[in-house]
């Protein structure tokens, strides 16, 4: 990204985090301190307290950067954090995901899993219950077997499995005849608002 982001107008190579950097500075994003006390971190008042999301090594890269912790740019900041636990980014980009996840889902009435969208509580059940492995197995050209992790590398744990082993969707649950009165009960609005931000993360396996 650094050195082959070439443009035809300019006739340059542009450095693609550096304009990330600008154009957080632009649109005036706040500062990765401003950020991170948000999500649950202390608010820095030395470089060294950002020991507790950033390696030593990096905190010392910082200080040769920026001249007050209140300077580190979001993006820097973000990039430079451990993993989240069982994530593939760090505490406060984690943080920033999950809210912008919860705002899509509770203000889009078009959203499956809001109360206007017209699912019972066991269709979406289902509907969870599908992996992109399982799309893949179902719509892939002639794929006889797939890794359960679809994104993942398929080593280890995560090794290829025939795709007739894959859960698929049952469309059965969508005709009228197979319904017994209990399935019809549905999310409420209430229930649909109350999820908590650990709750989402386990409801869309976001450590995953």
């Amino acid at each position: 990204m650094t050195n082959f982001t070439y443009t035809d107008v300019l006739k340059y190579v542009l450095d693609l985090p550096a304009q990330d950097i600008w154009r957080s500075r632009w649109a005036g994003i706040p500062s990765y301190n401003d950020i991170r006390s948000e999500c649950g971190l202390i608010r820095a008042t030395d470089f060294d307290e950002f020991s507790d999301a950033i390696d030593p090594q990096n905190i010392e890269k910082l200080k040769s950067v920026y001249r007050n912790v209140d300077d580190v740019d979001l993006y820097v900041g973000g990039l430079l954090e451990r993993n989240y636990p069982g994530a593939k980014v760090g505490t406060t980009f984690f943080w920033i995901f999950i809210q912008q996840l919860l705002r899509f889902r509770q203000c889009d009435r078009f959203w499956y899993e809001h109360p206007e969208a017209g699912f019972t509580k066991i269709q979406l059940k289902i509907i969870k219950g599908v992996t992109l492995s399982s799309i893949m197995c179902e719509t892939g050209n002639n794929i006889q077997s797939m890794q359960v992790e679809a994104l993942q590398p398929p080593k280890g744990i995560n090794f290829p499995i025939n795709c007739q082993f894959i859960q698929k969707l049952d469309f059965s649950r969508w005709l009228e005849t197979t319904y017994e009165d209990t399935t019809f009960e549905y999310t409420t609005y209430e229930e649909f608002t109350h999820e908590s931000f650990y709750e989402i993360t386990e409801t869309y396996e976001i450590y995953s």
